[in-house]
């Protein structure tokens, strides 16, 4: 009898070790799997950092580009404003000088 309850302990022991083990291997799994969660999540933040960094560089690029145009277009027009003024200038001396001619023509 008193064998019978001593093996009857042994097998409950080794059942009791038996689950531990599989719920341990369990618990290894699950961490396994959400330690692979957050290394996935940290490498689509890295992908979605370096994205956003490319985007950054390629903004401050066309900003450059535009304010070099800026500079360009405000040249072109400024140049052109000399070109209107320098024909203004020319149509008023031609008629100072057409107006002294027929003053002198007068006389």
């Amino acid at each position: 009898d008193k064998h019978n309850a001593l093996v009857d302990q042994i097998n409950n022991l080794q059942k009791a070790v038996v689950k531990r083990v599989e719920t341990a291997k369990k618990t290894s799994e699950d961490m396994r799997l959400q330690i692979e969660k957050v290394n996935d999540e940290i490498e689509k933040e890295k992908a979605a950092n370096h994205a956003i960094t490319l985007e950054e560089k390629e903004t401050k690029e066309r900003i450059k580009k535009c304010k070099e145009d800026l500079i360009q277009i405000r040249e072109k027009n400024l140049e052109k404003s000399f070109q209107v003024q320098a024909v203004k200038l020319e149509v008023d001396c031609q008629n100072k000088i057409h107006a002294r001619l027929e003053e002198e023509q007068k006389h």
